[in-house]
C-alpha cells in the first residue's frame, strides 16, 4: 500500500492466533494456540512471547512430535544470561531440534542490552535485527524494539526455506538456519550469540 514494509517472506500466508488476554497469556491459551496452528497445518509458528516460569510445554510437545512445524521463539528482554520460557524447552530431547530461540541485535550486529543471551541454549539460538523495526501495530505502523521483533525475521526465513523445499521437515529447516548464520562474538557457537546472526541469502543458497 506504499507504506510500512515488506516482511522477509512477503508471499507467505499468515494465520494470526490470539493467546493474550490483556497483558498475559495463560499456559492453557498458549497450548490452545499451538494446537490450533497444528490443526491448520502451519509450517512455521512464531512465538513472540515469553515468561520467567515454564509455559506452553504441552502444546510444544505435540507440535514437535509431528516434526512438521518449526517453532521460532523470542529469547526475552531481561538482559539475562539465558532465554526465558518457552524458549528454554529447545534443549529438551522431546523438542527434537524443531525449536529455535532468537535474540536481538542492533544495526552494528551487536547484541542489545535488553536481549537475553544464548547461555545453555546456544546450540538452538541465533540473533536477528530487533532495534527500531517497523511493524504493523493496531491499525497503523510503529517502530518497535526487542526479541519479539527479531523472532519474526527468523520465522520469515523459515517460511522461505519451507516454501522452496516443502518436503523438508521442521528440524532440517532449523538446522539450515542455524548452520548458515554469520558467526558473531567468540568463534563458533557461543553463550552470547549462539550460532550468530541470521543470513537469509546463505540459508537459501544451494
Amino acid at each position: 500500500d506504499g507504506t510500512g514494509m515488506y516482511g522477509v517472506a512477503p508471499g507467505a500466508t499468515l494465520l494470526p492466533i490470539k493467546v493474550f488476554n490483556g497483558g498475559t497469556a495463560p499456559p492453557s491459551a498458549v497450548t490452545a494456540g499451538l494446537e490450533y496452528a497444528l490443526a491448520q497445518n502451519a509450517r512455521v509458528i512464531n512465538l513472540s512471547l515469553g515468561t520467567t516460569s515454564p509455559t506452553g510445554d504441552t502444546g510444544l510437545k505435540r507440535v514437535a512430535a509431528t516434526n512438521n512445524a518449526l517453532v521460532v521463539i523470542a529469547a526475552g528482554n531481561e538482559g539475562a544470561a539465558s532465554p526465558n520460557w518457552p524458549g528454554r524447552y529447545a534443549q529438551e530431547s522431546w523438542a527434537n531440534g524443531t525449536l529455535i530461540v532468537v535474540g536481538s541485535v542492533n544495526s552494528q550486529r551487536r547484541i542489545t542490552s535488553e536481549s537475553n543471551r544464548a547461555g545453555p541454549l546456544a546450540p538452538f539460538y541465533l540473533v536477528a535485527p530487533g532495534v527500531n523495526i517497523i511493524s504493523s501495530y493496531g491499525s497503523t505502523y510503529s517502530y518497535m524494539t526487542g526479541t519479539s521483533m527479531a523472532a519474526p525475521a527468523v520465522s520469515g526465513a523459515a517460511a522461505l526455506v519451507t516454501g522452496y523445499w516443502p518436503y523438508l521437515k521442521a528440524n532440517p529447516v532449523a538446522s539450515i538456519l542455524l548452520k548458515t548464520a554469520d558467526d558473531l562474538g567468540a568463534p563458533g557457537v557461543d553463550a552470547i550469540y549462539g550460532h550468530g546472526m541470521l543470513n537469509v541469502n546463505r540459508a537459501l543458497a544451494p
